[in-house]
């Protein structure tokens, strides 16, 4: 009179759709598909038991409790489904300028090395490796992030050494390889051409003195990446100190980066020094927890580093430029 359905049809023992448990491989439209299928069997058992009533045989029965069973397990695996998480476009422009600024300084310290040759000190060639390191993780992540599609271009990334994929860190010898071009260039050059007449020899050893008060800083100022805004440095000191305030500990910097995302931001109460010594801008990491980057390299606390214009000064996720 009808035909008993299998277990394999239709309860327990039905085959599974072929989907992923779990994973976002698993289409809905695959479950949604099943879900439509075993319903389908249900209305047919259904309409069995209901012709039959009591007579209904315990085959038929046990078949419709098994299918309404597998319902409601494609049903959760369903709701369960999340689909794979949407590339952040913030986060793939972060990558490529983390690692534009990584080849910036690849080039920079490949210069020096070609200009030393064997004499290069062993704290440069430290700093290179740990910058190519660093560029071939960041590189592994875009390409992760992108499948490879976005990736840019890093000629420096395909020979990535075994270093710690950190961050590189400054070395002593580092500070004095930018040192070394920048005083000369920056001072010299304005102090002859603003001055007075022909006497060159008489008014040039004036203002040679005059750099190491804060004359020079007038035009001094960070400009905060996020919102564009500028942060005039003060011009009567030529020592200052970048934080957070705190007026219950008493701890008042001259540049407070609490209106500027300090406090989310991961940046100390007394997180850095700028400096200007004879014309030449230094920045100094004050043991901060969140440490401070100049050009995507980590400072040693307590060792300055010359800062030249346009050098992009990170104060734990806070990120400034800083312009003459």
């Amino acid at each position: 009179m009808f035909k008993e359905t299998p277990p394999g049809a239709g309860g327990g023992g039905a085959a599974r759709p072929p989907h992923a448990r779990g994973g976002y491989g698993a289409q809905p439209k695959q479950l949604e598909e099943e879900i439509a299928r075993q319903q389908l069997v249900i209305s047919q058992l259904e309409a069995v038991q209901q012709s039959l009533g009591a007579a209904t045989p315990a085959g038929v029965l046990q078949s419709l409790d098994e299918t309404r069973a597998a319902v409601a397990r494609l049903q959760a695996e369903l709701d369960a489904l999340q689909p794979p998480p949407a590339v952040d476009p913030a986060e793939i422009a972060r990558l490529n300028d983390e690692i534009a600024r990584q080849q910036q300084v690849i080039g920079q310290l490949e210069a020096v090395q070609q200009s030393l040759g064997a004499a290069t000190p062993a704290g440069v060639l430290q700093s290179l490796d740990e910058a190519r390191a660093a560029v071939a993780r960041l590189q592994a992540e875009l390409d992760a992030l992108t499948g490879g599609a976005a990736a840019a271009p890093a000629p420096e990334a395909a020979q990535p050494p075994a270093a710690d994929a950190s961050a590189p860190t400054v070395a002593a010898p580092a500070t004095d390889v930018v040192d070394a071009p920048e005083p000369p260039a920056e001072a010299a050059a304005p102090a002859t051409t603003d001055a007075s007449s022909p006497t060159d020899q008489t008014i040039v050893a004036a203002p040679a003195e005059q750099p190491a008060p804060a004359t020079a800083s007038a035009g001094a100022r960070l400009i905060i990446e996020e919102s564009g805004q500028e942060v005039l440095l003060p011009t009567d000191r030529s020592e200052i100190v970048i934080g957070r305030e705190d007026p219950i500990s008493g701890i008042h910097p001259e540049v407070d980066m609490t209106p500027h995302g300090g406090e989310s931001g991961g940046v100390s109460r007394q997180h850095a020094r700028l400096a200007l010594v004879d014309g030449q801008w230094t920045i100094t990491d004050l043991n901060s927890t969140n440490y401070t980057r100049v050009d995507g390299v980590k400072l040693d606390p307590n060792v300055p580093m010359p800062l030249k214009d346009g050098a992009r000064i990170q104060l734990g996720r806070v990120a400034v430029t800083f312009r003459l």
